[in-house]
């Protein structure tokens, strides 16, 4: 999922990315998307909006804006 929002965005952080749109390229089910969002936030690759998420973006080592 990560590196999929990465080429999306062309790896710049705080470019949304809907969720539905990344688990269609990736033919993931529901359960899955949620567990692979749920991952990258724990290990603080991405930022999640929603519950359940809508839309990710990359999350900038050290905060936003890097």
């Amino acid at each position: 999922m990560i590196d999929d929002v990465r080429r999306v965005t062309g790896g710049r952080h705080m470019r949304w990315v809907m969720v539905d749109e990344v688990a269609r390229r990736l033919k993931l089910d529901g359960a899955a998307v949620d567990a692979a969002v749920h991952e990258a936030e724990e290990k603080g690759l991405l930022v999640a909006e929603g519950k359940p998420p809508h839309s990710v973006c990359l999350k900038a080592a050290g905060g936003f804006g890097a």
